[in-house]
């Protein structure tokens, strides 16, 4: 157990200093993203702004000007820039491993996601905040599977913090239960901490004490970034931690990561692996 927790304090050191590292190659610091209500996505430069307009050159070199009743979102890119190519953004923001984040998918868009081998899923944005995911088990020979339904709704978006709500129902057998939940994510695109707490069901029966999530995600690499998954569980004695790495593309990302439970709880279960995919669309 020392050693996982070794693990997780080196990686806080990687998400606090190689996103500085990486972030020493960049050319130019008022590079802004532009996210438009029908999903698109501008990258390049603020020439002027008015009330009613944005005047915004691309990297590619083309001119537009904005109304700025169609810019969903804007912000800073702490990333690093070559020339007139952004390199490397991580189409998975929505999610940590498993838990969601603050952050909402672009309207008109969406994902089809595999865990651990046995659990898909597929989500879809609705407008610019709300987003309704599910699926269902994949257990081979088993005739009765796990179905899930996961609706979030971001209710507060800022260049630098995002706040969502939504809950997740599973059904299993004659058995049901879920957790209704608030999260936000602060940050840059270098590193990002989200945290969360949630209420926890069974049967229609809400629990006395709440979860609670804490994790992170920190950029090491224009296609790569650490990310860690915590769980505070009601009535364990001990809490759940999760390390790994995420390497993404355009529409591509694919997560390898290590599970494990402290304290006495843990009963010699060592390390569990997390493994993900998920493409986007």
């Amino acid at each position: 157990m020392k050693r996982f927790q070794a693990l997780i304090f080196i990686s806080i050191l990687l998400g606090i200093f190689a996103p500085n590292t990486f972030a020493q190659q960049t050319k130019d610091s008022s590079v802004v993203k532009l996210t438009l209500v029908d999903g698109s996505i501008l990258i390049g430069k603020v020439l002027s702004e008015s009330d009613s307009v944005v005047s915004f050159t691309t990297s590619s070199g083309l001119h537009n000007n904005i109304p700025r009743n169609v810019i969903s979102s804007r912000e800073t890119i702490h990333e690093a820039y070559y020339g007139a190519e952004l390199k490397g953004e991580d189409p998975n923001t929505s999610r940590l491993f498993f838990a969601p984040t603050g952050k909402a998918l672009n309207g008109r868009s969406g994902y089809f996601s595999v865990a651990e081998i046995f659990f898909p899923t597929l989500a879809i944005g609705i407008g610019q905040n709300a987003v309704i995911a599910g699926g269902m088990s994949l257990f081979p020979g088993n005739s009765t599977q796990m179905f899930y339904i996961m609706p979030k709704y971001q209710f507060y978006n800022s260049n630098s913090l995002n706040l969502s709500a939504g809950f997740l129902y599973l059904s299993f057998l004659e058995e049901t239960a879920g957790i209704v939940y608030a999260v936000g994510t602060t940050g840059t695109q270098k590193f990002d901490f989200t945290g969360g707490i949630g209420a926890g069901f069974s049967n229609g029966e809400f629990g006395k004490a709440p979860f609670v999530m804490l994790g992170f995600e920190a950029r090491v690499s224009p296609a790569a970034k650490i990310i860690s998954e915590n769980w505070i569980v009601p009535g364990s004695d001990g809490i759940v931690m999760s390390v790994g790495i995420r390497f993404f593309g355009t529409h591509i990302a694919a997560d390898f990561g290590l599970i494990t439970l402290t304290g006495q709880s843990n009963d010699g279960l060592g390390f569990v692996p997390w493994l993900g995919f998920a493409y986007n669309f």
